[in-house]
């Protein structure tokens, strides 16, 4: 009876779906937005290739949306992967989910680089990231689960 309750879901994992969800939300909501308001992204275009003209741009815009589209639905999948493994007690699970969000942080400096217009979902994901880093790491009943065999 103790050792089933021992492999328990901790509470701090308990929260580790609802913040992966709105982290998934966050991530898909940049490339939603760049489409939805392709002004934006074609400033942020210019902004950074000046000497771009005419259809260069629309090409550069059209490809930036794909390339964030691309890379955020990527680690939206990797996300809900990582996400289940770790509450599923998968010690590589919860290395993986680390990774994944550490490399997203630093990915998330182009789009701090691309402008004020996008600075908004940096700062959110970046929040969220170190929410889900708090709840599979920090709490001791969290770092006991993933310590307790079978």
């Amino acid at each position: 009876m103790e050792a089933q309750l021992y492999h328990q879901r901790p509470i701090p994992l308990r929260w580790l779906s609802p913040a992966c969800a709105v982290l998934a939300l966050g991530y898909a909501a940049l490339p939603v937005v760049m489409a939805l308001a392709p002004g934006t992204t074609r400033a942020s275009v210019l902004r950074s290739n000046p000497e771009l003209t005419g259809t260069a741009v629309d090409f550069a815009v059209a490809a930036a949306i794909a390339y964030s589209g691309v890379v955020h639905a990527i680690s939206i999948a990797l996300l809900i992967w990582f996400t289940a493994a770790t509450l599923r007690g998968r010690r590589w699970g919860r290395i993986a989910l680390t990774v994944l969000l550490v490399l997203a942080t630093a990915g998330s400096f182009a789009s701090w680089d691309a402008g004020l217009q996008f600075q908004w979902s940096v700062i959110l994901n970046n929040a969220l990231h170190l929410v889900v880093l708090g709840l599979v790491w920090a709490p001791r009943s969290a770092r006991r689960y993933f310590t307790a065999p079978g």
